[in-house]
Parts: C-alpha cells; sequence; structure tokens
C-alpha cells in the first residue's frame, strides 16, 4: 500500500510520539526531501523497514547508492 506524504503525516501526528514514531517521521521527511514521492507502509512497518530505509539514505548520503536507482526501483516514483 502506498500513500502520500500528507496522509502519512497525519497517520504518524496521530500515533503517541515513541522513539520509533519520531525516527519514522525523520526518515519520512528525508526521503520525501529527497524527492521519493511515496512511502512504501507495508515495508516500513516495524524496526526492521525503518532500518532498512535508515540504511538507504545513509547510503544516498555517502554516495553509494543514487536518488534515481531508489526511485526506480519503485513503481509509483
Amino acid at each position: 500500500m502506498l500513500v502520500k506524504y500528507e496522509e502519512m503525516s497525519a497517520k504518524l501526528k496521530a500515533v503517541e510520539l515513541d522513539h520509533s514514531t519520531m525516527m519514522a517521521n525523520t526518515i519520512l521527511r528525508a526521503w520525501f526531501s529527497l524527492g521519493l514521492a511515496c512511502f512504501n507502509v507495508e515495508m516500513q512497518q516495524g524496526f526492521r523497514g525503518l532500518e532498512l530505509e535508515r540504511r538507504t539514505l545513509k547510503k544516498i548520503k555517502s554516495g553509494e547508492e543514487k536518488v534515481d536507482d531508489v526511485r526506480r526501483r519503485c513503481p509509483k516514483c
């Protein structure tokens, strides 16, 4: 299930801000700031999914991976 930023952001704000929610919100903002238009909720549920996205963002920042490559892997982007 893919959702737009506004929908996901509203869902995150509705949840009590514990550590994982704050982490998810930070990852979400970073993801959209790179121009990636969607957020795969099913893949992101739980710590394992968040860790995957965090590692992907670190690879983009370090230059190991390009935003265009990440975007190509997503059929909605």
